[in-house]
């Protein structure tokens, strides 16, 4: 029998295979079971400056068994960190790939890192860019990092400059003429240049012409001193020979090739001037000498013995020649309304006649003008009248007095009565103890104070010195402005009542009545002065200061001080029947004295004119660009319709015009203090109704420093205190502004003010073109008033569709566009240049990358030729296929070559770059080379048009010179600000053009004033 087997054996083996087995699975599990999938954390900064170290470092989540760093397709590194210390070549943008590895699995990410060029610069701070007669110039340049060489050229001469760490000099003699210094700088990375342009210039100006001509007869007794020179000068002149430096005075308009100053006040006879000038470069002419002769005809100053307006009666006219006259002169005179002349009989000797005429009581309200005629011993005759041409009569009496009433009141009687006639200048009062009261009992004269009761205008007198008991009769009469007494009231009567002992007691002190007749001596000397101001200020005969007065208002403070005086002497006079103690006559006095000389202040006894005179302004295109940039700073203009904007203002600028008045004198006041003010009036007038609009006012900083020191007749917006100010035109009912200056400005001065005239913009804010309230500087926003309607809505929809079409044809077919497109025109060469830097030497994508992509067939490159942007996308037949590391390079090395003004090798660069094939190139950094090679356009079309612009200047073209400046002006501000030699170049050429523009137009100014001057003459 066999034994069988154990069952504790059998249950061992039994668990042995259970367990093999358990094993086997769980293995198999733990080889089959994936790996946690990779993940990377890259350190990387976006850029460093060229120089610098870079340093990249990233890691990997669980550890990866390999690592690895490319750079541009070349492995740089196989663990987890990089450094690179770059230097001065090595700018540009890098694609770094960034490489884990683990048996099951491979991550991979991708960096750009750019590099930031740091380019040598070269700042030439001497000579500077301007004429000089120096026999040596020096030559300081500084880099901005230690260089190996700096060297000059200038003409023939040549060398290497001395050199301490960044700072350049050398010392050299120069010859005459116009002289071209180019600096060169280098070390082993880059070169840097800079040119500078200046003339040596030894010799003087010429004074090519002079007017008035020599020995020349003039026969007014001002005139204008002009001359010529060959060149932009500067010139002095006096009346004593000597050099330039020692003359006395400067031509007023100077500093160009004309030249002229006015003389004014010319004695009869002869006169000598002696002229010098001294061009840019301080050689100074020689001293020329110019003799001339005054001899003006006979003119007459006329006076009448008599206060304008003229009343019916006799006056004598006086006639005060200029000269002594041969015979006996013609006057005449005649009126408004009558152009028959009436000769006036002369008498008198010499220089002095008189006569009389007679206004008799038909001539009413009217103008007279008299009419001169003179021969003095020379012969010549003349008919001007200097003064007093003009004057007016009045004889029309003013109303009868209405309504007159005498009351008696407690110790006076009040006379109350209506007047309704013509403004009046006084009331008299007549009086007498007895009927039949007539002019020759004239009693007191009253001020008008035009009181209302009941709905009339009433006038009040109280006569306060009456005795009891006594009837006093009274009448009125109405005296106007010409001094026409009008006809007597009714006669009334009134009884005054006065107890005996409120009589005695109700009278001032002997004491006092003699300290109040003494103040009013005092008011009535002060009440003289004022009405001899304003006699003074009616009767001014310079156009200038009856236009100062007309304008300022300065009849207005006297007259009001003539009736506060004349109130004042009424309150003193009937104090006398006061019963007043010492604190209360003294409180009287006080006060009367305070009342008076404030009635004196601000008021105007006279005028002296220093300058008067008109002109038209008139504007070029560069002075109305800078209207409109003034006006932007007040009412910014959107962009859409700033080219609308600036054509309406170039269309309203030409059917406008400005016509400016300058009156500019000193102001003497009653106290004899004396202040200086120039008042400055333009008007505007169109050849067409004048649209809505602007009125913007510049004024130079030499008038005014801040708008608070001028005074605005009509209140405007402040732009800038610096002043610039803003009308309304709509808020201008006479279209005129008018503007006052704490200073004496002459005519050449007041024309550097500036007026634009500008349209209101198409779109508004608020209302068309207000000005916005809560700014600081009355800055304007542009909303649109307009509801949003339904159209809105539905074209907002439609864009936003087109847009995403567009925008999944570009992320999902690729393929569709197989080059680059080139939107660009190619640009003009450019001039002689420079060695180019060297572009860092990188060895690009290869088979062993990862990421390499399958490299295609060369073929060779053929340069497009591209088109402008309003054409079709270029599409070249044969386009070569280049690595993306390949691509980035030569972007780079073109960008550095154009930032260094290269033109000709950056041209050459960029359509290389334009013969690539970017099919291959994956879309995200498609877009990024498109973006750059915009750039690189930008800038060669930037570099273009200096060229152009000093080509221009050389030619005097200055017309598309203005053109060029604003084509810079654009230019620059499509690229990034970077500190490069083509933006510090383009930055220095605008402000050069600008300068030389100016100077042109300065010449261009002063050339038809010479002209219409000289021909004049």
């Amino acid at each position: 029998m066999n034994p069988q087997p154990s069952p504790p054996n059998n249950c061992r083996a039994q668990n042995t295979a259970t367990l093999k087995t358990l094993l086997f699975i769980i293995l198999s599990l733990a080889i089959a079971n994936p790996t946690i999938a990779l993940t990377l954390t890259i350190t990387a900064p976006s850029q460093v400056l060229e120089g610098d170290q870079l340093t990249l470092a990233f890691t990997s989540t669980p550890p990866a068994q390999n690592y690895a760093i490319y750079k541009d397709g070349t492995l740089v590194s196989t663990n987890t960190t990089y450094t690179w210390q770059t230097n001065y070549s090595s700018a540009g943008e890098y694609l770094f790939l960034f490489n884990a590895t683990n048996p099951n699995e491979t991550k991979q990410e991708s960096r750009v890192v750019k590099i930031v060029d740091n380019p040598l610069t070269l700042t030439l701070n001497s000579p500077p860019e301007t004429k000089t007669n120096a026999d040596h110039i020096f030559i300081d340049a500084t880099t901005s990092r230690p260089v190996t060489s700096c060297t000059y050229q200038l003409g023939v001469q040549s060398g290497q400059l001395d050199s301490q760490g960044t700072h350049h000099t050398k010392t050299i003699g120069v010859f005459e003429g116009i002289q071209t210094l180019t600096v060169t700088c280098n070390d082993e990375y880059d070169t840097a240049q800079a040119e500078r342009t200046f003339i040596i210039d030894k010799t003087p100006p010429t004074i090519t012409t002079i007017t008035p001509a020599s020995n020349q007869e003039i026969t007014s007794n001002y005139a204008t001193l002009a001359a010529t020179t060959d060149e932009v000068a500067t010139c002095k002149y006096g009346t004593l020979n000597a050099p330039y430096d020692n003359l006395p005075s400067t031509f007023a308009i100077t500093g160009s090739l004309n030249h002229q100053t006015p003389l004014d006040n010319l004695a009869q006879g002869g006169h000598t001037f002696f002229i010098a000038c001294k061009d840019a470069a301080g050689n100074p002419s020689t001293t020329t000498e110019r003799f001339f002769r005054v001899n003006t005809p006979p003119s007459a100053s006329i006076t009448i013995d008599g206060e304008e307006p003229l009343r019916q009666g006799r006056y004598r006219v006086r006639l005060q020649a200029s000269e002594d006259l041969a015979q006996t002169p013609s006057l005449t005179y005649h009126f408004e309304d009558d152009p028959k002349p009436i000769e006036v009989a002369l008498t008198g000797e010499d220089a002095n006649w008189e006569g009389y005429i007679i206004i008799d009581k038909q001539t009413t309200d009217n103008i007279g003008s008299f009419t001169f005629r003179g021969i003095d011993n020379t012969g010549l005759e003349g008919t001007h009248i200097t003064s007093g041409k003009l004057f007016l009569v009045d004889t029309k009496q003013p109303g009868k007095i209405l309504s007159f009433t005498a009351q008696n009141k407690s110790n006076y009687i009040e006379l109350k009565w209506v007047y309704d006639g013509e403004s009046p200048q006084a009331f008299h009062i007549f009086r007498s103890p007895t009927p039949g009261v007539d002019y020759i009992d004239k009693y007191a004269e009253v001020t008008p104070r035009n009181s209302t009761e009941d709905g009339l205008i009433y006038e009040t007198y109280r006569d306060y010195a009456v005795k009891d008991a006594v009837t006093y009769y009274y009448r009125i009469a109405a005296l106007d402005e010409a001094n026409n007494i009008g006809e007597l009231s009714e006669e009334q009567s009134a009884s005054a009542v006065i107890a005996e002992a409120q009589a005695a007691e109700e009278r001032i002190s002997p004491v006092f009545e003699v300290i109040l007749d003494k103040e009013v001596r005092s008011v009535e000397r002060s009440l003289a002065d004022v009405e001899s101001a304003i006699l003074s200020l009616q009767t001014e005969k310079s156009p200038g200061a009856a236009q100062l007065v007309n304008d300022l208002d300065l009849l207005t403070p006297p007259k009001a001080a003539k009736a506060r005086l004349e109130s004042l002497r009424e309150k003193l006079l009937n104090s006398k029947t006061l019963a007043l103690d010492k604190q209360a006559f003294d409180t009287l006095i006080t006060q009367a004295r305070q009342e008076r000389e404030s009635a004196l202040q601000d008021i105007v006894d006279d005028i002296t004119i220093e300058s008067r005179g008109d002109y038209i302004q008139a504007l070029d295109s560069f002075q109305l660009q800078e209207g409109i940039a003034a006006f932007k700073k007040g009412t910014p203009i959107p962009q859409e319709f700033e080219e609308e904007f600036i054509r309406n203002a170039k269309a309203l600028q030409e059917r406008t015009s400005i016509q400016a008045t300058i009156v500019s004198g000193t102001l003497r006041y009653l106290d004899g203090t004396k202040k200086p003010i120039t008042l400055i009036k333009k008007t505007l007038t169109s050849s067409e109704a004048i649209p809505k609009g602007y009125l913007i006012e510049s004024i130079p900083k030499n008038l005014a420093q801040t708008t608070d020191q001028i005074t605005f007749f009509t209140p405007p917006t402040i732009i800038e205190k610096d002043p610039i100010v803003q009308y309304n035109i709509a808020d201008l009912q006479t279209k005129t502004i008018t503007y006052t200056l704490p200073r004496l400005a002459t005519l050449p001065e007041a024309r550097a003010t500036r007026t634009y005239v500008l349209p209101a913009p198409s779109k508004q804010t608020k209302q068309e073109g207000e000005i916005n309230q809560e700014t600081p500087t009355g800055a304007a926003t542009f909303t649109s008033k307009e509801k949003p309607r339904w159209t809105n809505y539905l074209i907002l929809i439609l864009g936003g569709a087109a847009v995403a079409i567009l925008l999944i044809y570009y992320l999902f077919f690729p393929g569709q566009d197989p080059q680059l497109s080139d939107p660009f025109k190619t640009p003009p060469p450019g001039t002689t240049i420079l060695p180019t830097k060297r572009a860092h030497q990188q060895n690009h994508f290869h088979q062993t990358s990862p990421l390499a992509p399958a490299r295609q067939g060369a073929t060779p490159n053929q340069t497009s030729q591209a088109k402008p942007p309003a054409t079709t996308n270029l599409k070249p037949r044969n386009l070569t296929t280049t690595l993306p590391g390949e691509i980035l390079t030569k972007l780079n090395a073109a960008t550095h070559l154009i930032n260094q003004n290269m033109v000709d090798q950056a041209v050459a660069a960029y359509k290389e770059l334009l013969a690539i094939n970017y099919a291959t190139i994956p879309q995200q950094l498609r877009r990024h080379i498109k973006g750059r090679l915009e750039e690189l356009y930008n800038k060669i079309q930037l570099a273009t048009a200096i060229k152009k612009g000093h080509a221009y200047l050389g030619k005097q073209d200055f017309l598309n010179l203005s053109r060029t400046i604003e084509e810079i002006k654009q230019l620059a501000q499509t690229i990034p600000k970077e500190n490069t030699y083509l933006t510090s170049h383009a930055e220095a050429s605008y402000t050069y053009f600008n300068e030389q523009l100016f100077n042109a137009r300065l010449v261009s100014e002063t050339k038809p004033t010479m002209a219409a001057q000289k021909g004049k003459t």
